[in-house]
């Protein structure tokens, strides 16, 4: 047993603090030198301090051949860009947006948008990430820029942006609530993040800019305040949890639960991988080796994972919307359902107001605009997708009547964004919504938020599925055409 023990000691020691550094620092080959300094110092321990008689071979044997594995997995890494640099920099450009520069490539775009308006702590800046190399993403204080393209301006920008002392983009407010203030909280994924426009433009800033404009001689005396919470990746078990130890935390008057098309794929950690191995993205464990230097690592198991992606016939995301129903999607999606209707029983046992948001996919717009067009793409992937009966307006009816059974307060983006994008001939959705499609959303989002409020304020809350009345005078910022809209549940 002893000797067991003196030649596992080494390994099993060895691991246990590469997985704590790995954990807490992005130095990796910092941490393979390190560890081989470690193991390196045993053996002189062993050789020096522990008497032959004990037996000290086996650990000291064990020990070198750490030393000797950390040391080839540290010159294949450090080898690797010399050996291999057209697959380095295919890693490299694939995690870019956790290594670039923030000012690399700022004089090739047309726009930079600096958001200096965004009000932080000083204390938001007191984690740096190192300039030039691996970032992590939602640390506080950490800068990064965003590279992209508005569809309706047919110009390039770059949004440099920085995380609040919370980890997310947006303002930073005070946990405690003034007695002056009411609070809307908006939790979700990527569309809440918005790292995609600047963020005085994010539906968001809009909702809480337009709420606070028209507050003299409303019902709505007290200064709003709508805080972001999203994280790009997340699902609704993920937005529960956030829910229960952050959003709480600021005694929000309404929280806005935003459901996106892909977020049952989030709450299923197969589905999510496949997804984004269908996608042709980093998985999470690629990008984690990637953002500690690891490329050499990150491009094997990349390597490996491209079989398992040429496995994948259909995105698990467009599975969503076959005429039959596949069992792990129902499945996926009733564990998300779920999700929500913890989240609004949890909101209603704390006395806040609930409304679920569906944002809608590029692909019901689509579908919505040019039916025959959007099929006759789906059945151009090939494979199976040609055999498959779709049925794009799946999802929203599957919300709807959740919604409905459950008594959930709901308002669906979907129609609204449909009628705005055939009414200005504008898209809605670039990579996510565009400048325009968070003006869409701002539009409909402060007429529910309004109406909640309005009945928070004036009547005990109602558990009806009404978020906002029925309008038809919503006119999108800066388009000029009235947009007729109803609301996926209106009672």
């Amino acid at each position: 047993m002893l000797k067991v023990a003196s030649l596992l000691f080494p390994w099993l020691g060895t691991a246990l603090l590469f997985l704590v550094l790995y954990n807490n620092t992005l130095y990796g080959k910092a941490i393979l030198a390190s560890l081989m300094l470690v193991n390196v110092a045993m053996v002189v321990l062993l050789k020096k301090r522990v008497p032959s008689r004990f037996g000290p071979e086996l650990a000291i044997s064990s020990a070198v051949s750490v030393v000797a594995v950390l040391a080839t997995f540290l010159a294949l890494e450090t080898l690797f860009p010399l050996a291999l640099p057209h697959r380095y920099h295919e890693i490299l450009d694939l995690s870019k947006g956790h290594n670039e520069n923030p000012e690399d490539g700022l004089a090739t775009h047309n726009s930079l948008f600096s958001n200096t308006e965004q009000r932080t702590r000083p204390g938001a800046h007191a984690v740096a990430n190192r300039e030039g190399g691996p970032k992590l993403w939602h640390v506080p204080g950490g800068q990064f820029t965003y590279y992209g393209f508005d569809p309706n301006t047919k110009s390039s920008y770059a949004n440099r942006f920085v995380w609040n002392s919370k980890g997310y983009f947006d303002h930073d407010y005070d946990v405690e609530r003034p007695e002056s203030v009411r609070r809307v909280v908006v939790i979700g994924d990527s569309y809440v993040e918005a790292i995609q426009v600047p963020l005085a433009r994010t539906f968001h800033k809009i909702v809480e800019a337009e709420l606070n404009r028209g507050v003299a001689g409303s019902a709505l005396q007290p200064r709003m305040e709508v805080i972001a919470l999203g994280n790009s990746g997340t699902g609704q078990a993920e937005h529960l949890r956030v829910l229960k130890e952050q959003a709480v935390r600021y005694k929000p008057d309404l929280i806005l639960l935003m459901l996106c098309s892909n977020d049952f794929c989030d709450d299923d950690p197969e589905l999510k991988h496949e997804l984004v191995l269908a996608a042709g993205g980093m998985t999470p464990r690629t990008r984690r080796l990637a953002s500690h230097g690891y490329f050499a690592s990150a491009f094997a198991l990349r390597r490996l994972e491209d079989i398992r992606r040429n496995r994948i016939a259909v995105s698990p995301e467009l599975l969503q919307w076959t005429r039959d129903d596949i069992p792990r999607i129902e499945a996926a999606w009733d564990r998300t359902l779920n999700c929500i209707r913890e989240s609004r029983d949890f909101c209603h046992a704390h006395g806040i107001e609930f409304v679920l948001v569906y944002l809608g996919s590029e692909i019901e717009i689509k579908n919505a605009l040019d039916q025959a067009a959007t099929l006759a793409g789906l059945k151009a992937l090939g494979g199976p997708h040609r055999e498959i009966a779709w049925d794009l307006g799946k999802s929203v009816r599957r919300i709807n009547a959740f919604a409905e059974k459950h008594d959930v307060g709901f308002v669906s983006l979907l129609e609204p964004m449909i009628e705005a994008q055939k009414a200005s001939g504008k898209s809605v959705f670039g990579d996510h919504y565009t400048v325009f499609g968070h003006q869409v959303a701002a539009t409909v989002l402060t007429q529910a938020v309004e109406f909640r409020l309005q009945r928070l304020l004036t009547t005990p809350p109602a558990l009806k599925n009404a978020a906002s009345p029925e309008r038809t005078d919503v006119v999108p910022a800066a388009t000029g055409q009235a947009v007729s809209y109803h609301p996926a549940v209106s009672k």
